[in-house]
């Protein structure tokens, strides 16, 4: 299946953000089945992959993983908490595999840079795990979260939108 990504620049090499308190993907770009755009800018410019259905797994099935020197729910925690809130790794599995969400258990404008972090660990866990994307939602519907980091050979660009 063809998917697909919008970006309001063109995109020449990704990188892996470090750690802090703004927007935080890992390395990891969004995919819809429907091309859609989230900029106010000028410019979108359209990018797909190809995927099958085998190289998708869904959210509710990913697993702790370790990445770079910690476990994914170690990462979670980490981060929460530096964001002041209150995480264990209990928690940190449930807003893994989305059996809830940041918004469910934490209030305050800062949720949003927790649950965009998630979104990476997600990306990043699915391709520790041996697959291309991670299936989940958001407010466009059903989204594929993929790692793209030292990946950007994966990436069709189809020009302008």
């Amino acid at each position: 299946m063809i998917i697909n990504h919008t970006s309001p620049n063109r995109i020449k090499t990704i990188k892996r953000s470090g750690y802090s308190t703004e927007v935080e993907f890992s390395g990891c770009l969004f995919f819809s089945d429907d091309i859609y755009t989230m900029t106010m800018s000028t410019a979108t410019h359209h990018y797909t992959i190809n995927v099958n259905d085998t190289d998708c797994i869904h959210v509710s099935d990913l697993e702790d993983v370790d990445l770079d020197d910690s476990s994914a729910l170690e990462m979670i925690v980490h981060y929460g908490q530096a964001l002041g809130f209150d995480l264990d790794e209990d928690l940190a599995y449930e807003l893994l595999d989305c059996s809830s969400t940041a918004w469910d258990h934490f209030q305050g404008e800062d949720v949003c840079f927790l649950d965009w972090y998630i979104q990476g660990i997600q990306g990043r866990v699915a391709r520790q795990m041996g697959f291309v994307a991670c299936e989940s939602e958001d407010e466009q519907g059903t989204v594929y979260i993929v790692d793209m980091y030292n990946r950007e050979n994966l990436l069709s660009y189809k020009g302008e939108i």
